[in-house]
């Protein structure tokens, strides 16, 4: 079965069932929150040194790979999260980013992990065996197989073949 998004605003969006690629302006869902990986804005990394060598006081951070932001209602970005690591977890209870009110993150839900191959940046999304699954919003077609689950607004659906 083949499914796909016809222009919509919200977007339609696949449980996962195994690591995924995501890119810069990939929406994904933990729970109820929406999230987008971004690239860092140009402004976003350490300033040059002046012209005397001095560096602006502040606290020494690892450099970021790139942000994630939450969207809020009527895509107000509500939170925006640097990301240093090289694994993110998300969760209620335990990682890296938690949603500690919303009942449907699990306690370790999902991660996003960063490798580097050579100058190649990788990301992938990984459900962590949630309850609720994480859900990624898909570009052009997908092809779903019978026990796939695809969520459009707040609806799910499972496919099933007979």
């Amino acid at each position: 079965m083949r499914l796909g998004d016809l222009g919509s605003r919200n977007g339609v969006y696949v449980r996962i069932s195994r690591p995924e690629p995501v890119f810069p302006g990939d929406l994904f869902l933990v729970g109820h929150h929406l999230l987008r990986l971004e690239n860092l804005p140009p402004g976003g990394r350490e300033q040059e040194l002046d012209g005397d060598s001095t560096r602006l006081f502040g606290t020494p951070m690892q450099p970021a790979w790139g942000r994630l932001t939450l969207i809020g209602v009527g895509g107000a970005e509500a939170e925006v999260h640097c990301l240093r690591a090289p694994q993110i977890v998300f969760g209620r209870e335990l990682g890296d980013i938690i949603f500690p009110t919303d009942p449907f993150v699990s306690w370790q839900h999902a991660q996003l992990a960063m490798e580097l191959r050579g100058d190649a940046m990788t990301v992938l999304l990984t459900d962590l065996r949630s309850a609720n699954g994480t859900y990624l919003r898909i570009r052009g077609d997908v092809i779903l197989q019978p026990g796939d689950m695809f969520r459009v607004g707040d609806q799910i659906f499972r496919v099933r073949m007979h």
